[in-house]
């Protein structure tokens, strides 16, 4: 099965995107998680000194979300641990037998085709919506079998509630089945270092070219700190069906 690769921000869970831009619709989405927005532009190069504050996060950064994580060395971190370099964000659970093997797939390939630079560059984030279940050991264990390159690759659990609000912030739409399996839709964003999405893909085995310009784009050198860099964004309400 394939599907059309966009450029397209999300469509909140809770709320309609608003028509005015992407970044409204995401600092949006944060605020009614509780997430307080920076004032746009307030991004700016890291200040030279290394032990100087960091600069504020964007207003439209999904790393304002402040939900407790854990990573599957058992670390605990918060979306904003991840600032600093370009990420490809998917949500998946591990005992999934269909199409959560095969989106990982599709990040794997899309890690293969960078340039050596754009590789080194980015990082991939895998997390699960399967809270009781997906614990670190497991995630751990998904790692190994997978073949997912420690340093590069991390994939996170969470409670409930902080899956509902970052899976609303990605777009990422999901519901639990008595099962205990989920219905998805599938799809990996890209964020710039300071954690704005600049690419979506949606659909297994889509084509990874809109990702795949955006993290050469965002490896080149300076390329973390400008606006003009950012990719193209359609339609703010799009979002895609969730399988039945």
């Amino acid at each position: 099965m394939t599907s059309t690769s966009t450029s397209t921000p999300p469509r909140t869970l809770r709320r309609r995107a608003l028509p005015a831009g992407p970044g409204l619709a995401l600092a949006a989405t944060l605020a009614l998680a509780g997430c307080p927005a920076a004032p746009d532009g307030a991004a700016s190069p890291p200040a030279a000194d290394p032990g100087a504050a960091p600069s504020p996060l964007p207003g439209d950064s999904v790393y304002l979300l402040e939900g407790a994580f854990t990573d599957q060395d058992g670390r605990a971190l918060s979306l904003a641990a991840l600032r600093g370099r370009p990420r490809v964000v998917a949500m998946v659970f591990t005992h999934c037998a269909y199409a959560c093997p095969r989106l990982t797939s599709d990040l794997q390939a899309l890690e293969a085709s960078l340039s050596p630079a754009a590789r080194e560059a980015t990082g991939f984030v895998l997390a699960s919506f399967d809270h009781e279940r997906d614990l670190p050991t497991r995630l751990a264990a998904y790692a190994r079998e997978r073949g997912l390159a420690p340093g590069r690759w991390t994939l996170l659990h969470a409670g409930p509630d902080v899956v509902r609000e970052l899976a609303a912030v990605l777009g990422v739409r999901y519901a639990r089945q008595p099962s205990g399996a989920y219905g998805h839709s599938n799809r990996y964003v890209v964020l710039d270092a300071d954690g704005r999405i600049v690419a979506t893909v949606d659909g297994l085995e889509a084509d990874p070219a809109p990702a795949r310009e955006a993290l050469e784009r965002l490896a080149a050198p300076g390329a973390q700190h400008g606006a003009a860099r950012r990719g193209p964004h359609p339609d703010p309400n799009h979002a895609p069906e969730v399988p039945s």
